[in-house]
């Protein structure tokens, strides 16, 4: 087993960033001598997402907050709707999709007689 550290420069919330970073340390630091099994990535010292942060002047920090929001309001729907309710389209394949047309629409009219 192989454990690899880092720490993103900034506090973050996003699961893109913290997968993003998992995966740019993983493909930095793992030689492929052998078959990989799984992945598992771990958080240490959180904090709330309330704290006061200090920005850097070369940040893009409007393009942080945007993403902040859209990890906030998926959260959201997700505590609604269910866990599945959003997801990855690269993860649709594995999801039970109905195929009884009902992706087609149904025009009114004459057309269809």
């Amino acid at each position: 087993m192989h454990v690899y550290q880092m720490r993103l420069p900034y506090p973050t919330q996003s699961p893109l960033e913290v997968a993003q970073a998992g995966r740019l340390l993983f493909s930095n630091r793992y030689r492929w001598n052998s078959d990989v099994r799984a992945i598992t990535i771990r958080a240490i010292n959180l904090i709330d997402s309330d704290q006061p942060m200090q920005m850097d002047m070369f940040g893009d920090w409007d393009a942080r907050l945007k993403q902040q929001r859209l990890d906030d309001c998926i959260d959201q729907i997700r505590g609604r709707f269910g866990n599945r309710s959003i997801v990855a389209a690269s993860l649709l394949d594995t999801l039970p999709i109905p195929d009884d047309d009902r992706d087609m629409v149904r025009m009114p009219g004459l057309i269809y007689a």
